[in-house]
């Protein structure tokens, strides 16, 4: 792995099997993440790119794109307890991940304030969102859950 374009891997070994593949050893290595192993300086841009996704995504959920889509997640994913940026509204985490992650994009300025991953927030934020929110998961979880996305 990767740590936003930094050199990770060190002290990792996939666990290897006939069957494993890539698949098996990234879901390897997300279960056995921890916020410990991650480098300060990588949470540092972990926090600046989820807050400048939040800004481009509650800045874009006032698109036409964006209310168009609102308008599908709405009568097509029912009112649940996941937030839709921008809005007082909320739906299943499928269906906000969905508004919010075209939302995050709409205005093409997501993850511009870093060099590293080219517009991999607007994807992996929503979603974390959505089911960071229905499970009611911690801070220490929303952060790592974040990590593992970005680099996987």
């Amino acid at each position: 792995m990767v740590w936003f374009y930094s050199a990770f891997w060190t002290g990792f070994t996939p666990p290897l099997t006939q069957d494993s593949g890539i698949a098996g050893c990234l879901g390897a290595w997300v279960a056995g993440l921890s916020l410990d192993q991650v480098p300060e300086e990588v949470l540092h841009i972990t926090r600046r790119c989820i807050a400048d996704t939040i800004s481009v995504a509650v800045a874009g959920s006032r698109t036409p794109v964006a209310l168009r889509m609102r308008d599908h997640v709405s009568t097509q994913y029912g009112s649940e307890p996941s937030s839709l940026l921008g809005t007082s509204d909320s739906a299943s985490a499928p269906g906000a991940a969905l508004a919010n992650g075209v939302s995050a994009h709409a205005l093409d300025f997501d993850d511009t304030s870093y060099a590293g991953v080219v517009h991999g927030s607007a994807i992996v934020l929503p979603a974390v969102l959505a089911v960071g929110e229905q499970a009611n998961v911690s801070g220490a979880d929303f952060l790592e859950a974040f990590v593992a996305g970005s680099e996987a």
